[in-house]
């Protein structure tokens, strides 16, 4: 069962990945985060795209992400790029986990 903060659970991984790639990690994370932030921030969307949401706008934000390819230069490209990337990771690791042929190697072969 996960903790409520997540420490110990922080500490788990650190002690599999080790120090380096934990680190990596960590700061590749926040370097993600921090980019999408500041391009939804230069932009203002989705606000300035027709949003009139306030408070927990991810849907709305890609409800509104085709009008940044047609109105948003470069950091709107940029922008549509960063928030499609991961719902594009996920669908991707989905299919080939799907694809995979037995994937958890649980079939039970009867001797011969």
């Amino acid at each position: 069962m996960s903790s409520w903060t997540g420490i110990p659970e922080l500490k788990e991984s650190y002690r599999a990945l080790g120090a380096l790639r934990f680190w990596l990690i960590m700061a590749m994370t926040i370097a993600w985060i921090g980019i999408g932030a500041g391009l939804a921030i230069a932009l203002d969307h989705p606000a300035a795209f027709g949003s009139t949401c306030q408070r927990k706008c991810l849907i709305e934000s890609y409800w509104f992400s085709p009008n940044l390819l047609r109105d948003g230069g470069v950091l709107g490209y940029a922008l549509f790029a960063w928030l499609w990337s991961m719902p594009a990771a996920i669908a991707v690791a989905l299919i080939l986990r799907l694809r995979r042929r037995d994937p958890l190697n649980t079939r039970i072969h009867p001797q011969d």
